[in-house]
């Protein structure tokens, strides 16, 4: 009661006050993010490990077990799934529902598995995300066109490389994006001449393509990790790699009994847009980012690439989660706007009209609070 009659003697600090508030709230409403819907925790953590060119029994065995194995025994994990197939293991763990902070166990699951039994070689590093709506896609991004696929995909390249730079973008996913591969295509007579065969072929390159761990070693005082690192990336390196070598120095290279060229990996499904080759990017937004500005900045940065980009090459874009959002937010401001008429009537109606102005500049008052409180 004191209070309130304070506040009426303060007229100055009352008015400051009321519009500081409104300000304020608007201000908030206007730079949150906003979503179709609040962050829901599916209480799922997914591991997913791609290990090329391996069958299922391979991937149970060498990727499946050992993580299962090392996350079996975490506290807070209710249930555990696996499915082994062709190049792929996906496990599901179930989380406790009396889990209350999911991220310290999502944290304790990848030291786990960073620490369960070395995986192969050629198996790719874990994927290790919790299921939220938060992770689900907000964009998908297409680039199609090009005299073809090479100039297609140096497009996509960059225009991935551009959308994982902007501020918010967590992950972007993509389809009919072939790595580089370098096919050797042997001569079986070339062989039998030079008595070798392809099984020393395949070592030979295998061996000069390896990137292991060689010790460690001080110097001024500060500890250094080393690597051996040798690497073929192009068809003439690839050519000159010795595959037997006779005491008098002359040696049988790849070249000799193969011939060694540039292309892409085999495409496994067709991707397409407009009824041409494509690759499409999937953007999922981080956690608190907002969706609308994401979406409006990756269509700036596309326009502005547009400059760059080979002719012939086409950005388009579908699945726009910002459309729904925008579309929501312009339902709730109709909404309220008919509602604060409406409102406002019904006071001028049954009150003084001195009494109905007070009463209707409260109405921003009380929600630029709440808005604050939010």
């Amino acid at each position: 009661m004191n209070f309130i009659k304070f506040i009426a003697r303060q007229k100055i600090l009352a008015n400051f006050a009321a519009i500081l508030l409104s300000v304020v709230g608007i201000y908030f409403f206007a730079v949150s993010p906003k979503e179709s819907l609040p962050e829901i925790k599916l209480g799922v953590i997914l591991i997913n490990t791609v290990y090329p060119g391996a069958g299922p029994s391979e991937v149970e065995k060498l990727v499946t077990d050992p993580i299962e194995e090392a996350v079996k025994n975490l506290k807070g994990i209710k249930e555990i799934n696996s499915s082994s197939s062709e190049s792929n293991s996906l496990i599901i763990l179930s989380i406790e529902q009396s889990v209350k902070d999911t991220q310290a166990l999502l944290n304790n699951v990848k030291s786990a598995v960073n620490r369960s039994s070395p995986l192969p070689a050629e198996a790719n590093e874990p994927e290790i995300i919790e299921v939220t709506t938060d992770e689900f896609p907000i964009l998908q991004v297409s680039v199609s066109g090009g005299k073809d696929y090479s100039q297609l995909r140096y497009a996509s390249g960059l225009i991935e490389e551009a959308i994982a730079d902007i501020d918010g973008v967590a992950r972007v996913n993509r389809a009919g994006y072939n790595d580089r591969v370098i096919m050797i295509e042997t001569d079986g007579k070339k062989l039998d001449n030079y008595k070798t065969t392809i099984f020393a072929l395949m070592n030979a390159v295998r061996s000069a393509n390896v990137s292991v761990p060689a010790g460690t070693k001080i110097l001024n005082g500060k500890e250094y990790s080393f690597r051996a690192v040798s690497e073929q990336s192009t068809e003439k390196e690839i050519g000159d790699i010795a595959i037997l070598a006779n005491l008098s120095g002359n040696s049988t290279k790849v070249k000799d009994v193969a011939d060694a060229k540039e292309g892409f990996e085999e495409e496994q499904y067709t991707v397409r847009a407009n009824g041409e080759r494509a690759v499409i990017f999937t953007v999922l937004k981080a956690r608190g980012a907002d969706t609308i500005t994401i979406v409006k900045k990756i269509r700036a940065m596309a326009k502005d690439m547009r400059l760059i980009l080979p002719k012939g090459v086409a950005v388009n874009f579908a699945n726009d989660s910002s459309v729904f959002i925008k579309d929501r937010i312009s339902l709730v401001n109709e909404n309220g706007g008919v509602g604060a008429i409406l409102v406002l009537l019904t006071i001028v109606i049954f009150l003084r009209p001195s009494i109905s102005f007070l009463a209707a500049i409260s109405i921003p008052i009380v929600f630029g609070a709440t808005l604050i409180v939010v």
